[in-house]
């Protein structure tokens, strides 16, 4: 295979498995939690869907891009994995020295899971280069390649999907929000969001629901998990910026709500 027919192949094949994933990814969490508003990062849901599918196809073209196939494999998870860390960084709320040193810490592991993405990509091209030379059947001979890569980038993207215990979290603050909302009086305010300072004024208007990664970021007061438990943050972002967060500790279901 001629190098550009390659690189273009890696492209394409890349834009594919990228276009599965985004799709996958960005909209798992909603069709497990359909009533609960989720936030979503600016620019929000059909422009991060375009932006990952479009990075993942860059990152097949350097995979595709030498010769050789272990030097593309490695620079494309290594670009990969600057860009997310890059953006991960910039869209995580709290405090910024606190989260480049918790990227720092994960860098490694996100060096290692995109490098799938190039294997499965000089996989393909691997096979399309067998069926052409040997098969003649350049289309149908890498056709089950590319389905099985497909399928594992939609398995791939299934993992964005929340645990089960944050998808409770998440459905339960939206509850007690409403509930919240709706209260007439505010006495008849849900327990967990007397403690949250000017609710009962701010609280107005549309809302959605993000996952925080830190839940000593909210100054609340709070049972003493167990070891091993991993409690969950749910903060709430109103359209009028006023905010606050929520913290389960396990085994209750019953959240310690506050201001940061």
């Amino acid at each position: 295979m001629e190098t550009k027919q390659r690189q273009i192949f890696g492209f394409l094949s890349s834009l594919l498995l990228g276009l599965v994933y985004s799709l996958v990814s960005q909209l798992i969490n909603s069709v497990f939690l359909p009533d609960v508003p989720l936030y979503v990062s600016p620019p929000g849901k059909f422009w991060l869907i375009v932006l990952g599918t479009l990075m993942i196809g860059f990152m097949g073209l350097i995979a595709a891009w030498p010769e050789e196939a272990l030097p593309g494999v490695f620079l494309s998870a290594l670009a990969g994995s600057v860009v997310t860390s890059i953006w991960t960084l910039y869209n995580q709320p709290g405090n910024r020295i606190v989260s480049f040193i918790l990227l720092f810490l994960i860098f490694l592991p996100r060096l290692f899971f995109y490098l799938p993405l190039g294997v499965l990509v000089r996989w393909t091209i691997s096979r399309w280069e067998t069926a052409s030379i040997y098969e003649k059947k350049p289309l149908s001979g890498c056709l089950n390649t590319l389905v099985i890569s497909v399928i594992l980038a939609g398995v791939a993207g299934a993992f964005s999907l929340h645990p089960a215990e944050v998808r409770q979290a998440l459905d339960i603050t939206n509850q007690i929000v409403q509930s919240g909302l709706d209260a007439p009086t505010p006495e008849d305010i849900p327990a967990p969001l007397q403690n949250v300072n000017r609710f009962a004024n701010y609280a107005r208007g549309d809302y959605q629901l993000r996952v925080g990664t830190d839940p000593d970021l909210l100054p609340v007061q709070r049972p003493v998990a167990d070891y091993g438990v991993t409690e969950s943050l749910i903060i709430i972002y109103f359209e009028n910026t006023y905010f606050f967060g929520c913290v389960f500790t396990p085994p209750s279901n019953v959240p310690v709500c506050g201001d940061f």
